[in-house]
């Protein structure tokens, strides 16, 4: 078991904020996406108590001490594998990876890996349209429109003048003149 003072390196495993407040300890942590902490094992012990502590710590960050997941669910197999994850490895799987893994990954990952696939496979736009209707049937999420939605959005930005605006109504105030007022 491991003692409540060893600090372990807990990551968040989406682009995405994850934050959590422990009133007990007078503690509020907030994980930028992909952000890595120093936290202690108590700290997470106290989290794990607390309502939805539990599925933070399965779904959305990564406790990268085995033997303190394993205290919070994580099993062997999961953690030598998704649970471990980083957005180069999901990258990796999307770009470069087997139909099976990435089918693996959708049936075992965590939440937070599953959504980083579906965000990381949009921005990459991935190519292979069997990982797209993959993605579709075990997410729901259909990532050929996403992709055509982005692309259509950044077509629009890229259109839009940047003219400078001007009034249409004048100000009633009366202008100052500017200066000193005593010479």
């Amino acid at each position: 078991m491991i003692k409540d003072d060893i600090t372990v390196r807990v990551r968040n495993l989406t682009d995405q904020i994850v934050a959590f407040t422990i009133p007990e300890l007078r503690v509020r942590r907030v994980f930028r996406g992909f952000e890595t902490k120093e936290l202690t094992a108590a700290e997470l012990r106290q989290l794990w108590y607390l309502p939805g502590g539990s599925k933070l710590l399965q779904d959305y960050l990564a406790v990268e001490n085995q033997d303190l997941a394993a205290e919070f669910g994580i099993s062997e197999d999961l953690f030598t594998h998704e649970y471990s994850w980083t957005l180069n490895d999901v990258k990796r799987v999307l770009l470069n990876g087997s139909i099976d893994e990435l089918a693996d990954a959708l049936d075992f990952a965590p939440i937070g890996i599953v959504d980083t696939i579906v965000s990381q496979a949009v921005i990459l736009q991935i190519p292979d349209i069997n990982k797209h209707r993959l993605i579709q049937q075990e997410t729901g999420h259909d990532i050929t429109k996403m992709i055509s939605y982005a692309e259509e959005l950044n077509s629009l930005v890229e259109d839009t003048p940047t003219e400078r605006k001007t009034r249409r109504v004048g100000s009633n105030k009366e202008v100052k003149p500017q200066g000193r007022r005593v010479q």
